[in-house]
């Protein structure tokens, strides 16, 4: 091992290979679940775009706003989103 518990290339190029491996020797018993691992794989996919995708729409959803309309908008926003917060 190299300072600061940084693998060195060699070793690194070692675990790789036995990732790839380890993938190989698991793949016949995830198949066997093939469509969950479909459906976590498509939620996941679905999680990262939400991730990139919300905070753009409420930029729109905020630059939208008439200025009279945010100074009420947003306290209101605030509770409603207290409420359903609390409800669960």
């Amino acid at each position: 091992m190299a300072a600061h518990g940084h693998l060195s290339t060699e070793a690194n190029r070692k675990l790789r290979g036995n990732e790839w491996r380890s993938v190989s020797v698991l793949l016949p018993y995830i198949w066997e679940f093939r469509g969950r691992v479909l459906l976590a794989l498509a939620f996941l996919g679905s999680a990262k775009l939400a991730n990139v995708g919300v905070p753009l729409v409420m930029k729109g959803i905020v630059d939208g706003l008439d200025p009279k309309l945010q100074v009420v908008a947003v306290p209101v926003a605030l509770l409603a989103a207290y409420g359903v917060l609390r409800y669960q």
